[in-house]
């Protein structure tokens, strides 16, 4: 049996948006690094960026960078952090616009973009199910109108969650 791969293989002419709700950064350091993982997934969604970045591939992240770390409970500053601050993104969310933060970075080599929201991504896997449930609406709908806003037209959306 004949498998053709080469139908497998990415188009040069996509963007792909890699989303993820955790996110390995070594470059934040910590509190903020561990802020934004938790363990497998996060390794994961990092190696993923690396891998994209290793095989030339047009990419772009997206994740919500957290409030709090999640066993610490200590408030996390993005300040010293490579992460600049971009603008103020007005989203759907509950029938109403609400207004997130917008963070750029470089994460091995491509634009992790982060979104902050501290009241609805206070911590990474919060306990509380409603909180966890705000948490998905949001970026779900922040990644839209995040692309919108960057002027991204064709691309292959690619999540990953737990």
């Amino acid at each position: 049996m004949k498998i053709d791969f080469g139908r497998y293989a990415v188009n040069k002419d996509y963007l792909v948006v890699f989303v993820t709700p955790e996110i390995m950064i070594p470059e934040f350091g910590e509190p903020a690094c561990g802020a934004n993982f938790r363990g497998g997934l996060g390794i994961l969604a990092g190696d993923i960026m690396e891998g994209l970045a290793k095989k030339n591939i047009k990419a772009l992240g997206i994740a919500p960078f957290y409030d709090l770390h999640w066993m610490t409970r200590e408030k996390i500053s993005y300040e010293n952090t490579p992460a600049n601050s971009l603008f103020k993104l007005k989203v759907g969310f509950n029938g109403k616009a609400k207004m997130v933060g917008v963070m750029k970075m470089e994460r091995a080599g491509l634009e992790l973009f982060g979104i902050q929201s501290p009241e609805i991504f206070d911590t990474l896997y919060t306990a509380d199910r409603w909180q966890r449930l705000q948490q998905e609406v949001l970026i779900g709908n922040a990644v839209p109108s995040l692309l919108k806003k960057l002027g991204v037209k064709d691309s292959k959306l690619f999540t990953v969650d737990e």
